[in-house]
């Protein structure tokens, strides 16, 4: 980029000036530069130092929440990414994962969920590559950074996550199967991932949820209208247009809509206020009682020395 940051201090930046730098900018963007395999992209983000630090000084459109929303759009229009890509932004860095399809045979289709590959092989790939299980640390790492982002429950429709959610957990777990196993091909990187995702998925789920609810208890407009898409009954929205029944499926198949999660949440609030009081409680009677001990140990040690102090007299 010619015209460096210096230029723009003494005068007002408008998004659009720093919009049409940063279709310059990406225009000659060469992402192979930063190839780490043939579906995973990774650079560190000062190589957008100067962009990133424009859009931090200008005054952004309300539809993007932060610089990372503009970034997004302008690298998913330069590098042309298809909807199930994903696009991670971690501490000091910028990953770009392209979601691929595998094409299956019948005689596959029995073991679809590795892939058809052996679950003893995938089991030893996960000691040899992960011998302390670092993959959970390194995926539920990555998975803060998606929640923020592109599983948002503030920039994305429920219709939208139920589309998406999948092919970008996928991609989550093959960033950290890609970027630190040697493993190459797709086939048994999908396979190693399917494998690992099996294992974690419940745990997954239940982070972003309670991410979610964590929001929705404290009041948050956005958790509760994301919360309320999903009904136990058919419902009609403003314009009359009828959604059919959208409910939240447990672990033993119950239904569950906004209604039920907030009398519960309720009733828990409740539950662990009763605890807390019950504790304060315990804690004040342990410490009335020590502080008695020792006021009697005080009032007994009186006693004896005036005792002894009498005896001598």
């Amino acid at each position: 980029m010619e015209e460096s940051l210096e230029n723009f201090e003494s005068t007002a930046l408008t998004f659009s000036d720093v919009d049409a730098k940063a279709n310059t900018f990406f225009q000659t963007f060469d992402i192979k530069e930063h190839k780490i395999h043939d579906a995973l992209y990774g650079f560190e983000d000062s190589v957008l130092t100067e962009i990133i630090a424009l859009l931090n000084a200008c005054k952004l459109p309300k539809i993007y929440h932060s610089y990372k929303d503009v970034l997004r759009e302008k690298l998913t229009q330069a590098l042309e990414l298809e909807p199930n890509d994903l696009i991670i932004f971690v501490e000091g860095g910028i990953y770009i994962k392209l979601f691929f399809k595998l094409e299956t045979n019948d005689e596959e289709s029995a073991e679809r969920r590795a892939c058809g590959i052996e679950p003893e092989t995938l089991e030893a790939y996960k000691h040899q590559f992960f011998p302390n299980d670092e993959y959970k640390q390194n995926i539920f790492g990555l998975l803060h950074c998606v929640i923020e982002e592109t599983l948002s429950f503030r920039k994305i429709t429920p219709a939208h996550f139920k589309r998406i959610f999948i092919p970008t957990l996928v991609n989550t777990v093959e960033i950290v199967v890609i970027s630190q196993t040697p493993l190459e091909d797709l086939k048994t990187i999908r396979g190693f991932t399917f494998y690992l995702l099996r294992e974690l998925f419940d745990d997954l789920m239940l982070h972003i949820a309670q991410d979610i609810l964590f929001h929705f208890s404290n009041g948050d407009k956005k958790a509760i209208e994301f919360l309320s898409a999903f009904s136990v009954h058919e419902t009609i929205d403003t314009n009359g247009n009828r959604h059919k029944p959208n409910p939240i499926l447990d672990e033993s198949n119950h239904a569950w809509n906004i209604t039920t999660i907030r009398s519960t949440m309720l009733q828990h609030k409740k539950a662990k206020q009763a605890l807390y009081d019950k504790k304060k409680c315990s804690y004040h009677y342990e410490k009335e009682t020590r502080n008695t001990k020792v006021r009697s140990k005080k009032k007994f040690y009186k006693s004896s020395m005036f005792c002894k102090m009498s005896h001598k007299r």
